[in-house]
């Protein structure tokens, strides 16, 4: 992680097709996953609370389940929610159209974006991406039962 919470300013000359630019973006502070953990269950008709200290910005939190035994197929949906809030309700019909299984994954990111304007673009944007915490399927070791 090279680019550290902060505000950043992002600028270029420009070329050819696209005139110069300039923009700024404030990459969020880092949240850390504390609920649900790894080894537990979530019963998708119930809805999933996720929650987490510290960040800002907007979080991601991305489930997904495995879809064949091998786990090469992937379902996952993604909920946006402010960092400052600590918590946010997964619903169940979000829940529900993901696939039953033991190997399922829950990762929590933060995103950032921003604008800029060129000569020779209808719009520009900043964004950037950061998985800070979580377990399964997209971070790695570990898993949940989602039945």
């Amino acid at each position: 992680a090279f680019l550290v919470p902060g505000n950043y300013t992002i600028t270029g000359t420009g070329g050819a097709d696209v005139g110069s630019f300039h923009g700024t973006i404030t990459i969020p502070s880092t949240a850390t996953l504390t609920s649900p953990a790894s080894g537990g269950t979530a019963t998708r008709a119930d809805g999933m609370t996720v929650n987490w200290t510290g960040g800002s910005g907007t979080v991601l939190i991305q489930v997904s389940g495995c879809t064949d035994s091998s786990c090469i197929n992937v379902a996952s949906a993604t909920c946006f929610a402010s960092g400052s809030a600590g918590t946010f309700t997964i619903p169940p019909y979000v829940l529900q159209a993901l696939p039953a299984g033991s190997s399922a994954g829950l990762v929590l990111s933060s995103q950032a974006e921003g604008s800029f304007t060129a000569t020779g673009l209808s719009a520009g944007t900043i964004k950037t991406h950061a998985d800070m915490s979580g377990f399964g399927y997209g971070w790695g070791s570990g898993s949940f039962i989602l039945k």
